[in-house]
């Protein structure tokens, strides 16, 4: 085996032994040339095979493989790599940005068009037209005809129930369109609550003054819009 790929104890070893004969040769000559000439010996056996250990060869195979290792294959795969996260991260970042400018945008417009909606439609009496209203209509035909159907009443009930069903039959319209002009859905429902309170004191006139006998026309059409007007006043208060 050669002497550079011996483990180091067994090169020491073999180096100790050919100095230690080397001096004794020399001591017997001179024991001053014997200690230059032993100490000149060591040092030339020892630093070539330490510089030897060292070779370009290894030197030259690691630079190799740290070369190889930074290859432009695997820098293109990194930065390939590197590069297609950072796009991807990116896109994913804009497209999620995107998407919530736009789900904002959307409700912002949609909470504008309903506000608008509600203050110039609904609560603006300048523009809000109740007359559209069918519980309106409905109860405006029902006053109508009560006044009409009281006009056959005995004039001795001119203060009393005939002025009692005028007013009440004309207090449901009156109402609904003075609510229906508020600004507000608390004062609306205020005054539909008072138009059905109305409508109830109608409704307890009316038969009154039937089982008083005062009218003289058929009252089957009045009986069926008060119970319509009852049904839609109900309705109208329960979609506010």
């Amino acid at each position: 085996m050669p002497f550079h790929q011996l483990p180091s104890k067994e090169r020491s070893d073999v180096v100790y032994q050919y100095v230690s004969y080397r001096v004794k040769q020399i001591l017997r000559v001179n024991s001053a040339e014997a200690r230059k000439c032993g100490s000149e010996e060591v040092q030339k056996s020892r630093s070539p095979k330490v510089q030897k250990s060292k070779s370009p060869k290894v030197q030259k195979s690691k630079s190799a493989k740290v070369q190889k290792s930074k290859s432009p294959k695997v820098q293109k795969f990194k930065s390939s790599k590197v590069q297609k996260f950072k796009s991807s991260k990116v896109q994913k970042f804009r497209s999620a940005k995107v998407q919530k400018c736009s789900i904002a945008l959307l409700l912002l417009y949609c909470s504008i068009s309903l506000l608008l909606f509600c203050t110039i439609v609904l609560y603006n009496p300048a523009m809000a037209n109740y007359k559209t209203l069918i519980v309106f209509q409905k109860a405006d035909e029902l006053a109508f005809r009560l006044y009409k159907a009281t006009e056959s009443f005995p004039k001795s009930e001119v203060f009393g129930v005939t002025s009692q069903l005028r007013r009440a039959a004309l207090s449901i319209p009156t109402n609904i369109a003075e609510g229906y002009a508020r600004k507000s859905k608390k004062e609306l429902l205020q005054f539909i609550n008072i138009a059905m309170g109305s409508h109830a004191e109608t409704e307890y006139l009316f038969s009154f003054s039937n089982r008083l006998g005062y009218f003289k026309s058929n009252i089957s059409e009045i009986e069926g819009l008060i119970a319509e007007v009852g049904r839609l006043l109900w309705s109208f208060r329960q979609s506010i």
